[in-house]
């Protein structure tokens, strides 16, 4: 008599354990490795509706200076009048 069919699993694409003994050895990391922010310059977001962004962009292109730069005085200047060391914008 021919042997008989195993019904249909999904057992064979199941992720299999770690081996006990290899648990054991691994050690935890201290601090879990960053996925963002690893670069010396980092970006940061601002959201700010429509009419706001065309007031920012003109009052920054009638300084003739960027938003960027603009931003970052103003962070700068609200840090230092908190008694806060300011950011340097580098």
């Amino acid at each position: 008599m021919p042997k008989s069919k195993e019904p249909p699993s999904l057992r064979k694409f199941a992720i299999k354990p770690a081996p006990v003994e290899s648990l054991e050895t691994e050690t935890p990391p201290s601090q879990p490795e960053r996925t963002r922010a690893k670069n010396e310059r980092v970006l940061l977001s601002l959201r700010v509706n429509r009419e706001d962004w065309y007031q920012l962009h003109d009052f920054a292109n009638r300084q003739g200076s960027s938003l960027q730069k603009l931003m970052v005085a103003a962070l700068a200047h609200y840090m230092q009048a908190h008694g806060v060391k300011p950011i340097t914008g580098r």
